[in-house]
């Protein structure tokens, strides 16, 4: 099910800068993930609940034009490295800089590949503040169109 979560923030005065798609399989996670986003940023969230979910709703989140893409690394059936490359294999969506949470241990093998891909991670738990200054600096250092 495609969602899609337009909650207003008061730092925007209903004006959105763009919309942030969140693949997030644990509801309590994606839940606090859209709370922070749209309140603490200018931005939307495109909420999709599995990589199957966000393949099978590819031209929708063409269409909603995503400024980052914000994964959780396990994601059923696949991961986010290979969500990202299928997504990234998209012209529409090949610029579209991304962030990777993860609650387990990433090998440093993985960490140097999704470094070489420009692929930012954050390990769970984070801060707040962590959170959102890595959303920030995604977004202004992605190339422009």
């Amino acid at each position: 099910m495609l969602l899609s979560l337009n909650q207003k923030s008061p730092l925007s005065n209903g004006k959105r800068a763009g919309t942030v798609l969140l693949v997030e399989d644990d509801e309590d996670n994606a839940e606090f993930l859209r709370l922070v986003i749209t309140t603490e940023t200018h931005y939307d969230v495109l909420l999709m609940r599995s990589g199957r979910e966000t393949l099978e709703h590819l031209e929708e989140i063409k269409v909603s034009n995503p400024i980052l893409f914000l994964l959780d690394y396990h994601l059923p059936p696949t991961n986010a490295l290979d969500l990202y490359n299928q997504m990234h294999a998209t012209t529409a969506l090949m610029h579209v800089p991304t962030l990777i949470t993860t609650a387990g241990r990433i090998s440093d093998e993985l960490i140097r590949t999704l470094t070489q891909q420009c692929i930012q991670v954050i390990e769970k738990p984070f801060e707040i503040d962590t959170l959102l200054d890595c959303i920030k600096q995604a977004i202004d250092c992605a190339p422009r169109d």
